[in-house]
């Protein structure tokens, strides 16, 4: 089972860099659009703006961590940017021999999205989701290379240490919870039609989300039911010092993003929710019953201290 265990952490390791690829592959019709000299809000303009407010670099970088300080806010810049991000998120999926070959290219991916944050303002929740998943990829074992020994090879080289299995736990508890939070509080039985209407108002809707609109109600009524215990039930389960509770709730957790996925289009939320939730599938309770020990303290204060700055 230890196998298995390897393979869903390299799974989930995978699954965050290839929605780094999609958010940087996406960025590339609308960068210089939005924010190149010629853009709706040249970037180079909002920097001198800032310029003004922090002359010191030092607070400019603790405030807005971005390459642009140093090499400016030019179309070519701007182009470099999602490139280089979008290569390293490939190189990341393929995966490597090599520790320190992961380490850089996971570094330089996430400061490439912490770039073009000032251009485009990435402030939705998935894009947040997106900027602490991969933080928490960088202390990850490396994933080891994708065509190893002539067969798929999917894991990464060893368990990460429990304390990131628990921070990891958290950011997933806080995404569902989050977004349950957010549908339910203030519900009311009138509100018991909520999916029918969303299956239609929802980003893009797919031909099975006009289909599902067109269900009978009670099916609604029966589907937010459902919502709710996966969004406000389900992720408490992912303490219970049970596998199978956690099990039960990354699945549930993995058919809704599927089931969103198909009927809609929010971007590359749902894959990323995916790839967190992998882990738990197979955990086998070894490394997420174990509570994070006195060896890990310079990893949380590292973590509390990156995150203070960007907050």
């Amino acid at each position: 089972m230890m196998d298995w265990v390897l393979v869903s952490w390299g799974v989930c390791s995978r699954l965050i860099a290839a929605t780094y690829f999609i958010s940087f592959c996406s960025m590339s019709t609308q960068l210089l659009a939005l924010a190149g000299k010629n853009g709706v809000t040249p970037v180079a303009d909002v920097m001198e703006r800032i310029r003004g407010d922090f002359p010191s670099l030092w607070a400019r970088m603790r405030r807005f961590p971005n390459i642009l300080w140093f090499t400016g806010g030019s179309d070519f810049m701007l182009t470099c940017l999602w490139r280089a991000g979008a290569l390293c998120s490939v190189g990341l999926m393929f995966g490597s021999s090599q520790p320190w070959v992961s380490t850089v290219l996971k570094l330089v991916s996430q400061a490439c999205l912490l770039s073009v944050d000032l251009a485009l303002d990435l402030s939705y929740p998935w894009d947040c989701l997106l900027y602490e998943a991969g933080w928490l990829n960088v202390f990850l074992p490396h994933a080891v290379p994708l065509l190893g020994g002539g067969a798929w090879e999917l894991s990464v080289s060893a368990l990460p240490h429990p304390l990131l299995g628990w921070l990891f736990r958290m950011l997933l508890f806080r995404v569902m919870i989050g977004f349950g939070k957010i549908k339910f509080t203030g519900h009311s039985n009138r509100d018991n039609a909520y999916i029918k209407g969303f299956l239609i108002f929802q980003p893009i809707p797919s031909i099975f989300g006009w289909l599902g609109n067109k269900l009978p109600l009670p099916f609604h009524k029966v589907a937010l039911a459902g919502m709710f215990f996966i969004e406000i039930v389900a992720p408490f389960l992912l303490f219970f010092p049970v596998y199978n509770a956690r099990m039960v709730a990354a699945a549930h957790f993995i058919a809704l993003m599927v089931g969103i996925q198909v009927r809609g289009n929010f971007g590359h939320f749902n894959v990323l929710t995916i790839g967190l939730s992998t882990p738990f599938l197979f955990d086998e309770g070894s490394l997420f019953d174990e509570w994070p020990t006195g060896s890990a303290v310079s990893l949380v204060c590292f973590h509390a201290f990156c995150w203070g700055i960007l907050l």
